[in-house]
C-alpha cells in the first residue's frame, strides 16, 4: 500500500494570558489522554485557514482569526480504518478569539 501524505491545521489561541488545550478522548485510537491544540485535517479544495476556523469552531465553539505561522510539524502515523501509513504536515497557527467561552 502507498503512504499518503495529509495536510493538518493546528491553531495556538493564548486569551488572558492563557492557550487552549484539548485533552483526547480516552478511546481515541491516537494519543489518548494526551493533550493538543485544536484544529484537524484540511479538506480538499478548502484553504489550510478555513479548515482551521472550521475545526475550531467544530471543537471549541469559538471563531477564531488566524493571524500568523507559527512553526510547521511533520507527524506519522496509521490510520484507524484503513491501517494506511499517513505522513502529516501540520500547520500550527496563531490565532486570536474574543471570548474563553468553550463549548466541547
Amino acid at each position: 500500500m502507498n503512504t499518503q501524505w495529509g495536510l493538518a491545521a493546528k491553531g495556538i489561541c493564548e486569551y488572558n494570558g492563557k492557550v487552549l488545550l484539548l485533552k483526547i478522548r480516552s478511546r481515541s485510537s491516537h494519543d489518548a489522554g494526551k493533550w493538543e491544540i485544536p484544529g484537524g485535517k484540511v479538506k480538499k479544495c478548502e484553504f489550510f485557514d478555513d479548515a482551521l476556523k472550521r475545526e475550531y469552531l467544530e471543537e471549541t465553539g469559538l471563531e477564531v482569526d488566524v493571524q500568523e505561522l507559527y512553526k510547521t510539524v511533520r507527524k506519522d502515523y496509521t490510520a484507524c480504518k484503513t491501517k494506511q501509513d499517513i505522513k502529516s504536515i501540520q500547520l500550527v497557527m496563531k490565532v486570536t478569539c474574543e471570548s474563553d467561552d468553550v463549548k466541547i
